[in-house]
Parts: structure tokens; sequence; C-alpha cells
């Protein structure tokens, strides 16, 4: 069953990638590996999660989970590791269905996630690139930081 292939699948990546202390470790996955209260995402979730959790909980060094599949923008901490989503880039699900039986979508714009990380940092930046015919020049002078 593909459950089975998923269980086996994270049990050995994960320990093979975490068990590496000094590493620190940022995970991109398709589903969210946790329940996220919108009806119609969590009935095709990520399975299996429990075992998934035990695999990352042994180690300390998951510093980031990084998903799409909900097509919503989503951040938050899970079990002390941060994560974040962004909506999709083909359609978006409307936040608050009208029922429990039916996937509706929404005209939000399509976006994609930029992710720089350093040492210090993760900083992951959303860009709506359907809406870049909107941009215009305010001609403020780059600080010397930002030039290359």
């Amino acid at each position: 069953s593909s459950r089975r292939r998923h269980t086996r699948y994270i049990s050995v990546t994960g320990v093979q990638t975490c068990a590496l202390p000094i590493l620190s470790v940022y995970l991109f996955m398709h589903h969210p590996p946790f329940t996220i209260y919108n009806k119609q995402m969590d009935s095709i979730g990520f399975e299996p999660k429990d075992k998934f959790w035990q695999i990352i909980e042994q180690y300390k060094n998951v510093k980031h989970i990084f998903f799409g599949h909900v097509h919503l923008p989503i951040c938050g901490i899970y079990n002390g590791t941060g994560y974040s989503s962004t909506r999709g880039t083909n359609h978006q699900i409307a936040l608050l269905p009208k029922d429990d039986n039916t996937f509706f979508n929404s005209n939000e714009q399509s976006t994609y996630s930029i992710v720089h990380i350093t040492h210090h940092q993760v900083n992951c930046i959303i860009h709506e690139y359907l809406n870049e015919e909107n941009a215009y020049s305010c001609s403020v002078p780059l600080k010397e930081e930002y030039e290359s």
C-alpha cells in the first residue's frame, strides 16, 4: 500500500538526514505533516502523521518545514518546529468552505516563495508574480549592505 511505502521512506530518509546533529535541517515537502484545521485539505492530507513526528521528535535539528498542497498562506510552530506555506501557483482554496463536501476555490493571487537560509536567519519572501505590472519605481537609493 502507499501508506506502507511512505512510512518506509520517512523512516529511512528521516533518520539518515536528522541523525547528523551538527546540521540544521530544513524540510521541503508537499503535504503538511499535521492538521491545519481546514476540512477540505485535512481530508486529503499527509499520512502517517504520527510516524513522521515520531522520527522528527528524536532530533532537535529540524528547524523549519516548508510545504505546499493547501494553497493557503500558513505559518506557525508545531512541537517547536517552525513551518510555512504559501498560496498555490495555479488556483487558491477558499479559507472558509460553504460545506464540508465540496472544494471551493477563491480568486486570490497566485504566489511562490523565495527562501533565504543563513546561519542566523530563515527568510521566506512570498511573491505574487501575476501582479508584477503594478510595480513602480520609488527612486530610493540602496544602502551599501544591499548592493551587490
